[in-house]
């Protein structure tokens, strides 16, 4: 698998660049992950017949519960995998998972709920939507708005980016970084407005929500920060990145994310 990330500050507006990419993109030499998973079921050859079977006669039996819900029935499929994928590559990616533990544990959120929250996620992501896709010998370019290194180094107290990779050895090293990276940026005082939207507009992350002004303020700037230093970390690494300006038309920077994507794929 081709991995392809977009990474930037928490809530800074990746999962809008990679909806309008889609909307601008001309060719299918990428795919996000959901519609990878949406290939894979709709490709008999990738499924053993037993699960398939199964599949099936659990799909069928709930037709009516789950009529045009295909994520359910994509994301059932998925789990039946989940426990070979971690057999087969949890070795590659286990530092990667007691990171993120280790991250949390060193952060004091409001309550425990928050951590378990965030665990959840990044377990989804890591088995889900990238151990998995190894397993079943995906090879495609898949892009990415919540990926290993986005989700890496997030909390404040957390090692930094180039610290935290020179701690892991080399194969999981090897798992972690992309094929290329697209790095959205925002000015502090932007970014600090966007995050203080979106928690009057109850978009928020769960962290926000317990912040005040003053202490979301920091966070933006710690945030960006972090962003920046995992950028330069990669740059340093040999990984492709591009930087685009969030401020910018929508439209125009998918443009230049795709264009991007179509010079690292040929």
């Amino acid at each position: 698998m081709n991995r392809i990330e977009l990474i930037g500050a928490p809530a800074i507006g990746k999962s809008t660049l990679l909806n309008n990419m889609i909307n601008e993109r001309v060719t299918s030499e990428w795919k996000t992950v959901d519609e990878k998973k949406e290939d894979v079921v709709s490709d008999k050859k990738n499924l053993n017949s037993s699960s398939l079977a199964s599949l099936i006669s659990f799909y069928t039996l709930k037709f009516r519960i789950f009529n045009n819900k295909k994520n359910v029935f994509i994301n059932y499929l998925f789990n039946t995998y989940e426990n070979d994928a971690v057999d087969r590559y949890g070795n590659e990616y286990h530092e990667i998972m007691a990171c993120k533990i280790n991250e949390l544990k060193s952060e004091q959120f409001a309550n425990a709920f928050v951590d378990a929250k965030l665990i959840k996620f990044y377990y989804k992501i890591l088995v889900e939507d990238i151990l998995i896709m190894k397993l079943l010998n995906i090879n495609d370019y898949i892009v990415y708005d919540e990926g290993i290194i986005h989700n890496l180094g997030t909390v404040a107290k957390a090692l930094d980016f180039k610290n935290l990779l020179s701690k892991l050895d080399k194969m999981t090293v090897n798992s972690v970084l992309p094929k290329a990276v697209i790095h959205c940026e925002l000015s502090l005082s932007d970014y600090y407005e966007r995050r203080l939207n979106r928690i009057k507009n109850e978009k928020s992350t769960s962290i926000d929500r317990y912040m005040d002004e003053g202490e979301l303020y920091k966070e933006c700037e710690k945030s960006l920060k972090r962003s920046n230093d995992k950028v330069n970390t990669l740059i340093e690494l040999g990984v492709p990145v591009l930087v685009l300006k969030m401020d910018e038309n929508i439209k125009d920077n998918a443009i230049k994310a795709n264009d991007f994507l179509s010079s690292i794929i040929f």
